[in-house]
């Protein structure tokens, strides 16, 4: 009954704030014209959708983006017209570059983080926007449930690999080419207001205690851990630097999650058909579901609240009254816990599809898993083949 609740609640809120109509009654100001010469930005997803909007967004502004995308032509298409873009603009200074990295792969992200810190180079923004959608019961050739290994361990690894980067951007009196000389490192998480429909769940990660598997309800569970691991990143953050820095939007990383609304993407008419369908040409565009996630990126950390979750450029509540999900920061712990054990030993399953696809097995050690006969992180396991649906909210 109390699920049932929250998922009344949340609809009947959604239809009211977070289509196209709701937003165009705002009548936000313009975004801060904050420049970004010289940043180093990361977004994943960004060949599509929310993601190729605010990448095109930053690169006008002079930023560098790293476009982290799943499908390496469609990234590389993306790269070509968000360069032409920057070009158009008069600017000139931001440039695009495209990383290949399924996200749903520990191994590729993984390879990922240890590339881009080889590398030297400083990480003034992370966009973790890339998301994804099942509906059936599958996993990946590291054995992790698809939903659960882009939405939650794949956000935890990116954010915890790349942390180190972050906080050595964040050093300095000046870490920016462009006015003011300085900008204060973030993460930005898109969630989803779809968590408000779930409690935080910690024990069972990837709903293999469940007869019938709800992609639905395990988006939405990624979601919340997305969220509550932002707050945890703030916590940390706060104990580490001091309120006083964090009150001055200098030397430490802001983390904040968002809600983008209900917006018109691929993603959404792939994943919710019947939904989109329902809701033609009332569903926010792609630009107003970039809005607050550029304003999280150019306003001064000074004016924004860590760890909040976002909404229509303000923080909102993260849990719907009387909707029993609030949690202690002890369950977030323990998840991130189980998060750190399953990376570790997810680095084991991935060594072992390595040595597989050489042939370094024989015979007589090979599982009987078939479907990791191959190296290739999308692989399935014991389900029927299907397209994900990506960058849903």
């Amino acid at each position: 009954m109390t699920s049932a609740y929250r998922a009344l609640a949340f609809a009947a809120h959604g239809y009211r704030a977070y289509l196209g109509d709701a937003f165009e009654r705002l009548r936000l100001p313009a975004l801060p014209e904050r420049d970004l010469s010289g940043a180093e930005c990361v977004v994943t997803g960004a060949n599509q959708g929310i993601g190729f909007e605010v990448a095109g967004a930053l690169v006008e502004r002079g930023a560098r983006v790293h476009c982290v995308c799943r499908d390496e032509a469609r990234g590389r298409a993306a790269v070509e017209a968000l360069n032409a873009r920057a070009s158009q603009t008069g600017r000139g200074r931001g440039r695009a570059e495209l990383h290949a990295c399924d996200l749903s792969s520990l191994a590729q992200t993984r390879r990922f983080v240890e590339r881009y810190t080889a590398s030297g180079r400083a990480l003034h923004a992370l966009v973790c926007n890339a998301g994804a959608m099942v509906h059936e019961r599958g996993n990946t050739s590291e054995g992790f449930e698809r939903n659960f290994a882009v939405n939650t361990l794949g956000t935890h690894v990116l954010v915890a690999g790349l942390r180190p980067v972050l906080g050595r951007t964040a050093q300095g009196d000046a870490n920016l080419e462009g006015e003011g000389g300085y900008y204060a490192p973030r993460v930005v998480v898109v969630s989803s207001a779809g968590m408000m429909t779930e409690p935080l769940e910690v024990k069972d990660l990837e709903m293999r205690r469940t007869k019938k598997f709800d992609g639905v309800k395990q988006y939405a569970r990624g979601k919340r851990h997305q969220t509550a691991m932002m707050e945890r990143w703030a916590r940390l953050e706060l104990e580490n630097v001091g309120e006083e820095r964090v009150k001055s939007g200098r030397g430490y990383v802001g983390y904040y999650s968002m809600h983008p609304g209900w917006v018109a993407t691929t993603g959404v008419a792939n994943a919710l058909p019947k939904f989109y369908a329902s809701m033609a040409g009332k569903l926010r565009t792609t630009a107003q579901g970039a809005d607050t996630i550029l304003y999280l990126l150019t306003a001064g950390t000074e004016d924004l609240q860590p760890g909040a979750f976002y909404f229509d450029r303000a923080p909102v509540a993260k849990h719907i009254t009387c909707g029993f999900t609030r949690y202690e920061p002890k369950q977030v712990d323990a998840l991130v816990s189980k998060l750190d054990a399953l990376q570790a030993e997810g680095s084991v399953r991935s060594e072992k599809n390595l040595l597989k696809a050489s042939g370094s097995f024989t015979k007589g050690s090979a599982t009987k898993d078939a479907s990791t006969k191959d190296a290739s992180p999308s692989s399935e396991t014991k389900t029927k083949r299907s397209n994900p649906s990506w960058n849903i909210r």
